[in-house]
């Protein structure tokens, strides 16, 4: 153990030196006021004001408990304004009012709130299941008397000293007390806090550095005061009393739960935030209820809906209290209502009064017109099309193992609506793998490597790619180049294998990758077995340039606490010689100072000063004399910049002892001034592991689920349109009494069983364009940007049709079953026998609708389309064959009356071609005359013409508007018809004209 920890020892050296141990300068004369007031007895975790006064170390993500499940569950169910609705309906329906059994009103809207609230509860047990995992989780907590021994997370209280490992989650907030280093520094990845891969450097204070064994901690006492739980992840004010001495604490020794420990073996720290008090926790909230434009303009229409079904109710009220008033004028026209002996319902002498009641009665009898399961089945169908977005093996990155992953499923129809992509830094668009691949030395360019930029735009231009000034072809790839090295993708034979020796100012290349070698915070690993060098940086940027100094031939092998150690080519002898630099001081790079500063001394005795940041402040920091290739330079840098590289300039100055001395004084002023860093947060909604995968994530899958969701919501209105029309026609012809068209069980089941598979299946499977093709025609993108699939004219031309079947339906029935004969022995159609068929061919239309709008067939959508008709017969079958007492109108209606009857089958067959002509009709002139973009791509495709140019370029062209997906896609698609290549190489089939 102590080889292993001395070998390790030099790894931290840099930063102790490096960072110093100053003293903070935040205020911490607030202890112990407002804000401040927490006590810790370190090593006393048994204490009255631990046990007392905080949080013990459980947490709970979960939104709900086993007590609050089901009341925090209905209420939010019962917030949406449709299942409130219905739920005032279904306890209506226990009244006289109600023209259906409250038994049939109910069970409906139980199915559908219970399969929201059973999917709300398998969501939070998974999470509960989480939280299990985490709260269970071990760590080494001290026992008292130097013994260390394994506790759950959730057992952690206030003041324990708990020793974490290697690559080990700190379980609470801690206070840093040692570590396995002699400076009693550790390194920490916040990944899970802020989203940053970069290592970051905690050090202890001084006077515990020195616990770094078991046995140390067995009779350690302190006194920790510090500020209450708090959500800033990046300030922290606090004092360790020990032996009768006070001692600041600041961030740099604090370490926060869920933050991970790196490149240390081992800390010991004391915990003093637990649970809900720990910062990340305290950052944590609630997700924000997020909802698509779609869905809230879906509420739209479910207002407009509501106002047509009050509208109706209205209307029918008012019709149906003029006819009751005059029921007993003269000749009673309603005779068989028995008006000299009616109720208060019928009542003429009391018609304003039975209208109002008839108003109730009305509202229950349309409230059919709503979709009752319209909510659960979107939900439904996200979930799905999330998973499958998780499973496209076209958006999984094999390197890393990681697939796409959907974190909600709210806003899947939204990634076709994507109007702007926003990024809030380059190496959001990047998989933060650096690479060294050119540079430029005294003013001359090196490196033949050529970016997948440079060559795209050298493809637009239709000009040569030039490299260095000289045209690029693939002969300057060096053919016996070695094996790839991560990190490095340079190949000049000027520069590699000692050639730089030969170039006319190899003195200047020479400082150029000995800056590299010793310019960085990186660390080197020397594998013991075959003596390979290995680094481990704070960035990836440190990383390829140290990377890329070793190739070239300055091997940094060693650091200690003052020196740089390097094996590099002496361009005199030609051999290989070990030379090391003193550390004077170092100047680390931020995001405020944009540049790092290191002081060294040579061998000779020569004090260096060497830098490298950004452009804007390294060349304003030239001297007069050192400007000699700053133009050339420039040009060059902006170069790079045009091929889609980061850049970074460097510098160097040999110093007098008198400089030396002001620059010391100045780097120690600018240690003090380093701000912050920015606090970021981890809440994607979708996670994709490069960006290369947005382009398929929002071209197929977000085009994809749009349309889905857009016609699924359109269909669902359409079906429940043509349903709760032939209700109200029904009643309408019967003059407004209430009577309903339908059996109470055939106007329950109607949106539960018979019609809603199928939508589902829609949501789900439905393309109207493959995914190649979706690729192929990016523009296709336009119509969710331009929401051309979910406007009100769409919308209210679905309900039309809706309104048109409804007509079509009842009339066709009514003037095909009345007043003649229905069955041979003479028997007339009663309103069971009519309501029966009449439901048989609402069933059979919107059905038969679903699978002339589905435009990509699957056996699932086979099963639940025809499947759903054939229910609608076997359930006919069954009900009909129980006793009239339960089964009313429905007692073998089908069986005695409908089955042996012709007239039966010739009227649905008759009526279903009927119904589904208008749709039919609609649908062939608007894609013969008046295309939209997929309809256009549907022709290529069933044409068989998708791989010829020119026709697919025509396309293109019609699709142009006066807004679509972006300037470049607008211009892409009028210059740059389909080549050659795509049709030969399948990885071009995305025609590259969308990038």
């Amino acid at each position: 153990m102590k080889t292993s920890r001395k070998k390790r020892l030099h790894f931290s050296k840099i930063y102790s030196f490096k960072r110093g141990k100053g003293t903070s300068k935040v205020d911490h004369t607030r202890i112990g006021g407002p804000g401040f007031s927490r006590v810790v007895y370190v090593n006393e975790p048994d204490g009255v004001e631990a046990s007392l006064r905080y949080e013990n170390n459980y947490v709970r993500t979960t939104k709900y408990t086993a007590a609050t499940f089901l009341p925090k569950s209905l209420f939010e169910q019962f917030r949406r304004v449709a299942n409130f609705y219905f739920l005032v309906t279904g306890i209506l329906s226990f009244t006289s009012l109600a023209p259906y059994s409250a038994v049939s009103a109910i069970i409906p809207l139980i199915i559908v709130i219970g399969a929201t609230m059973v999917k709300e509860g398998i969501e939070d047990w998974r999470r509960k299941q989480q939280d299990i995992e985490v709260n269970n989780r071990k760590v080494k907590v001290h026992k008292g008397g130097g013994v260390f021994d394994h506790i759950e997370w959730k057992n952690l209280r206030v003041g324990n000293i708990v020793k974490v490992e290697k690559d080990e989650f700190f379980p609470a907030d801690l206070v840093l007390l040692s570590s396995s280093y002699e400076d009693a520094v550790c390194y920490v990845e916040t990944m899970n806090l802020d989203g940053e891969t970069n290592l970051k450097l905690k050090q202890a204070l001084d006077l515990t550095s020195s616990l770094n064994e078991d046995e140390g901690l067995k009779d350690f006492r302190a006194i920790i005061k510090c500020e209450d739980p708090n959500a800033n992840l990046y300030s922290f004010v606090g004092s360790m009393e020990l032996e009768e001495q006070q001692h600041s604490l600041s961030p740099q020794q604090l370490l926060l739960r869920d933050s991970k420990l790196r490149n240390t073996d081992y800390i010991y720290g004391v915990v003093i935030f637990t649970g809900h008090d720990t910062k990340v926790i305290q950052n944590s909230t609630d997700p924000p209820s997020k909802r698509s434009r779609i869905e809230k303009k879906m509420d739209k229409i479910i207002y407009f809906l509501f106002g047509v079904l009050f509208l109706m109710a209205f209307v029918g009220s008012i019709y149906f209290g003029i006819v009751t008033k005059d029921d007993l004028e003269g000749q009673p026209k309603r005779w068989y209502l028995r008006p000299e002996r009616a109720n208060i319902f019928f009542d003429p002498d009391r018609a304003p009064i039975a209208a109002i009641y008839h108003f109730l009665t009305a509202l229950l009898l349309y409230s059919y017109l709503i979709p009752i399961s319209l909510y659960v089945s979107i939900e439904i169908v996200k979930v799905l099309q999330s998973i499958f977005i998780n499973q496209d093996i076209n958006m999984y990155y094999e390197e890393t193992d990681k697939p796409a992953h959907a974190r909600t499923s709210n806003l899947n129809e939204e990634l076709g609506q994507v109007d702007t992509v926003l990024s809030d830094k380059t190496g959001t668009l990047t998989c933060n793998s650096m690479e060294f691949i050119k540079c430029s030395v005294a003013g001359t360019p090196y490196g033949y490597g050529v970016t997948e930029v440079e060559k795209a735009m050298a493809k637009r231009t239709g000009s040569p790619l030039l490299v260095n000034g000289e045209e690029y072809f693939e002969d300057h790839i060096n053919k016996n180049k070695k094996s790839f090295v991560k990190g490095f993708n340079f190949d000049d034979e000027r520069i590699m294998n000692g050639n730089w020796v030969n170039e006319p100012r190899s003195d200047v290349i020479q400082k150029f990758f000995r800056l590299l070698a010793i310019c960085h915070t990186a660390i080197p690993d020397v594998d013991e077995d075959t003596s390979k060098v290995s680094y481990e940086a704070e960035s990836p940027d440190e990383a390829a340039f140290v990377i890329a100094a070793r190739e070239v031939g300055f091997e940094f092998f060693k650091r200690t606490q003052t020196s740089v150690s390097v094996n590099e080519l002496d361009p005199v002898s030609g051999r290989r010689v070990e030379r090391t630099y003193k550390l004077l001081n170092v100047l680390e790079f931020n995001s405020t100072r944009k540049r790092m500063s290191v002081i060294v001394r040579d061998e000779d005795g020569k004090l260096l000063l060497l830098c490298k940041g950004a452009d804007s402040v390294m060349f304003e920091r030239l001297s007069k004399n050192g400007r000699e290739y700053e133009v050339e330079t420039r040009e060059h840098v902006h170069e790079y910049a045009d091929a889609g590289l980061r850049t970074l300039i460097l510098a160097y100055r040999e110093l007098s002892e008198e400089e030396y001395e002001v620059f010391n004084q100045k780097i120690s002023e600018a240690k003090n001034s380093v701000s912050a860093d920015r606090e970021a947060v981890m809440s994607s909604d979708i996670a994709i592991a490069q960006f290369r995968f947005l382009e398929r994530l929002l071209l197929v899958h977000g085009h994809w689920c749009y349309r889905r969701i857009s016609s699924m919501i359109c269909y669902f209105f359409y079906k429940n349109v043509t349903f709760g029309f032939t209700v109200f026609l029904y009643e309408a012809y019967a003059s407004f009494s209430g009577q309903p068209a339908y059996n109470d069980w055939f106007l329950s089941l109607y949106n539960v069983f018979f019609t809603s598979l199928p939508v589902i299946a829609m949501g789900v499977f439905d393309q109207d364009v493959s995914a190649r093709l979706c690729l192929k025609f990016p523009l296709l993108y336009q119509e969710g940007v331009l929401n051309v699939l979910f406007s009100w004219r769409r919308i209210i031309a679905w309900m039309v049709n809706g309104l048109c079947s409804s007509i079509i339906i009842f009339f066709f029935c009514k003037r095909a079953l009345d007043p003649q004969a229905f069955n041979k022995d003479g028997k007339i159609a009663e309103f069971q026998i009519f309501g029966a068929i009449m439901y048989t061919c609402v069933v059979w239309v919107v059905n038969c609708q679903m699978a002339l709008a589905i435009s990509y067939f699957t056996l699932i959508q086979h099963i639940f389309i025809w499947g759903g008709i054939a229910l609608w017969y076997l359930f006919l079958l069954a009900y009909g064959a129980m006793p009239p007492s339960i089964s009313t109108t429905a007692y073998k209606v089908f069986v005695e009356s409908l089955a042996p009857t012709p007239s039966f089958y010739i009227v649905t067959l008759f009526v279903v071609i009927s119904a589904l002509i208008p749709y039919f009709v609609f649908n062939t002139i608007q894609m013969r005359f008046f295309p939209m973009y997929h309809g256009m791509i549907q022709w290529i495709r069933y044409e068989g013409r998708s791989d010829d140019p020119e026709y697919c370029n025509m396309v293109r062209q019609r699709s142009i508007r006066t807004t679509t997906v972006g300037f470049t896609a607008r211009s892409l698609a009028r210059t740059n018809p389909l080549n050659s290549s795509a049709r030969t190489n399948p990885s071009n089939d995305r025609c590259a004209n969308h990038r």
